[in-house]
């Protein structure tokens, strides 16, 4: 099975991501390739920073949202001309970044040709030597638990670590 990592992220979030990459270089044994997703206005400024690194591919978001979660330019010229009245125009004002995001996310069959797609937040580091197939391919999560989303052949499962005892899931850090 192929696997690789999938970041949503944008460019207020861009020095994080380095951050990401480095602890990945550092920690992960395994050499992944890494998508991340940007906005395209942000595009360029991704494809210039990560541009030496082979592993990570850019890629516009825009492609693969539809216009209609995006603010029209009506409401953007409003937004900048008068943004104390950008409210009267809320029907075309799009819906935000993170629920962009989360759009992206459910989108990740379209988008990458691995069966396994780990999702990793621009905001987050490994802290530790980590093996993608030492932990949850031999059951040795121990107190490792997280969240991955699996696809295989357009079919989406989440794969979760094991409950507790209330039934609730547990998560934590890579």
């Amino acid at each position: 099975m192929d696997h690789c990592f999938f970041t949503p992220s944008y460019h207020n979030d861009l020095e994080r991501l380095v951050i990401l990459r480095q602890s990945i270089k550092r920690f992960v044994k395994e050499s992944l390739i890494h998508y991340v997703i940007v906005p395209k206005e942000d595009f360029y400024v991704f494809k210039e920073k990560f541009s030496d690194d082979k592993l990570v591919i850019i890629l516009k978001q825009n492609d693969f949202i539809k216009t209609q979660f995006y603010p029209s330019k009506l409401y953007s010229l409003v937004n900048k001309v008068l943004p104390n009245q950008s409210w009267r125009l809320n029907k075309i004002a799009g819906k935000p970044g993170w629920i962009q995001q989360q759009i992206i996310k459910l989108s990740i069959p379209e988008i990458v040709k691995e069966d396994v797609a780990i999702i990793l937040d621009s905001d987050i580091f490994f802290i530790k030597p980590f093996s993608i197939f030492q932990k949850y391919y031999s059951n040795q999560l121990g107190e490792f638990y997280f969240v991955v989303i699996l696809h295989v052949k357009q079919q989406c499962n989440v794969y979760s670590g094991p409950r507790n005892p209330d039934n609730s899931l547990r998560y934590a850090l890579l």
